[in-house]
């Protein structure tokens, strides 16, 4: 029963964070697939998508994010 609830709280975790515009690292890893750690490094490293700075809070756009993912579509 518990690993059916916690299925569940990972899916409602997933379509909240589809919807929202502006996601945090935490919510791009988890949308992505990518680590939170990658995404930082990538960020240090002037790499990855785009990202929305304001002191140290960091946003990723929803649209940018799916973007990077698209122009990465190996064919």
């Amino acid at each position: 029963m518990e690993e059916i609830i916690e299925r569940l709280e990972r899916i409602e975790r997933a379509l909240v964070v589809s919807q929202a515009p502006y996601l945090d690292t935490r919510q791009a890893a988890e949308l992505t697939g990518i680590t939170a750690s990658t995404l930082e490094c990538w960020r240090r490293d002037g790499d990855g998508p785009p990202y929305v700075k304001f002191g140290r809070m960091v946003k990723y756009r929803r649209v940018d994010l799916d973007a990077y993912m698209e122009a990465k579509l190996v064919r």
